[in-house]
């Protein structure tokens, strides 16, 4: 799943899911109120955009980060509800060229 860093990415995140809610990579489950998120190192200098009031912890089982449509904030919510998540992938760094006689070379990026 991925993590927003910045308002910018939290927006490009809420338009990925097109008016869907959808999971946050940030979780408090081995500490009930300290939040880490995917990226981060010990919640330090994690970005955060919880909504009024949030996270409140609704019958001590929201351990999850989930932003609700359509105003990007987000609410703690119970892991195992079922919801969208957007998934994060590290661009391909290889690539693949040929030679004079068509065949296949080693990767190779230009």
């Amino acid at each position: 799943m991925a993590a927003p860093r910045s308002d910018k990415e939290n927006d490009f995140l809420a338009s990925l899911a097109q008016g869907s809610d959808i999971w946050v990579a940030c979780t408090d489950r081995r500490q009930e109120g300290e939040w880490e998120c995917e990226g981060s190192q010990d919640g330090q200098g994690i970005y955060i955009n919880w909504m009024g009031g949030q996270p409140d912890n609704a019958g001590g089982n929201e351990h999850c980060a989930l932003m609700w449509s359509p105003d990007k904030k987000w609410n703690d919510y119970q892991c195992n509800s079922e919801q969208l998540a957007v998934s994060k992938q590290q661009p391909r760094t290889h690539c693949f060229t040929t030679n004079s006689d068509g065949r296949l070379e080693a990767d190779s990026c230009l």
